[in-house]
């Protein structure tokens, strides 16, 4: 048997473990002799779309996190101790979003629940500071929008 293993009685393939899909490839349409299931391309976009705005938000927070870290070795920074935390909870926040836009391009269940939470988490924020920077708030917003959507409308094709 090539890599089968019986798990409470019941047989899989060890080496495609979501819907036949390669686990080396899991962002990779399924075919179905040589040809991609009506709704799969579909997903597959929406999946990428989403992956890149939560991707765009992960390099924004980093950038943030990086012009913290400049500014306290630059002595910019009012209270150097608070800036060097700041800068490390941006840069390990930008790092989850990385491994959760990964999550999302493979399809993957976990990575949903965290992505919404983030884009709730986010609108509240812009919204707060709407005021401020309106065009930059309308483009986070309208990022948001699109993330937060596409996982609500992914969520059914995720995998877990």
């Amino acid at each position: 048997m090539a890599r089968a293993e019986a798990v409470d009685g019941c047989s899989h393939s060890v080496a495609r473990a979501d819907r036949g899909r390669p686990l080396s490839r899991p962002w990779a349409p399924v075919s179905v002799r040589g040809r991609v299931r009506p709704g799969e391309m579909l997903t597959l976009m929406l999946a990428r779309v989403v992956a890149v705005a939560v991707s765009i938000e992960a390099l924004l927070v980093a950038g943030y996190g990086l012009y913290l870290g400049v500014s306290t070795v630059t002595g910019e920074a009012l209270e150097p101790l608070a800036a060097i935390v700041m800068a490390l909870t941006f840069l390990a926040l930008a790092a989850g979003l990385v491994v959760l836009a990964r999550g999302v391009l493979a399809r993957r269940r976990w990575a949903a629940a965290p992505v919404i939470v983030w884009q709730i988490l986010q609108a509240a924020v812009a919204v707060q500071m709407l005021s401020l920077y309106p065009p930059i708030e309308i483009a986070l917003l309208a990022l948001c929008l699109i993330a937060g959507v596409g996982v609500l409308v992914l969520a059914r094709e995720l995998t877990a």
